[in-house]
């Protein structure tokens, strides 16, 4: 069973993690901001029409990742299992505690890209719900391929992701 992929064609859509709670974060600057960026502009030419390519910016996707992710535990993966997401505590979803982790699928010459998309598709598509606090609000994202399997999971900081907008439009 660990290396059988993670169907999320049996969940509820939208999961129950999916709530209307805490809809005022989507007027909130912070949260608009992240939205024009990762939807508007997902630096990627074949994903949004507005994007530009990650070497426009000035950078190499390898090291731009490693600088971007810091500290932050992460899996990169062609496909993922449900050991993998259990391996870095994102099974349960959303977990009760609002660490920053990451796990996806990645097209290995283009990991930064790959992140930016599922964050871009999570958006886009509704999947994700908002935790943490006033002071520092976090964001729970999923991503989900054509067949209906979890491609992305992800828990990162408003704070995190304003970060990685500064940096990328320097």
């Amino acid at each position: 069973m660990p290396n059988k992929k993670l169907d999320l064609l049996q969940l509820d859509n939208p999961p129950k993690w999916i709530t209307q709670e805490n809809i005022d974060y989507l007027k909130k600057p912070d949260f608009q901001m992240i939205v024009r960026f990762f939807v508007i502009s997902t630096p990627d030419k074949e994903t949004c029409a507005r994007g530009k390519e990650i070497s426009e910016y000035g950078y190499e996707e390898d090291k731009l990742f490693d600088d971007l992710i810091g500290e932050i535990p992460y899996l990169k993966k062609g496909n993922l299992e449900i050991s993998d997401l259990k391996s870095i505590e994102l099974f349960d979803f959303p977990p009760s505690v609002p660490e920053e982790k990451i796990c996806f699928t990645t097209n290995t010459d283009k990991p930064v890209t790959s992140l930016f998309i599922h964050i871009r598709n999570s958006l886009a598509h509704g999947r994700f719900n908002f935790g943490g606090s006033k002071k520092m609000p976090y964001l729970i994202m999923e991503d989900m391929n054509k067949p209906g399997n979890c491609n992305a999971r992800m828990i990162l900081k408003f704070a995190t992701l304003k970060s990685w907008i500064k940096k990328m439009e320097g």
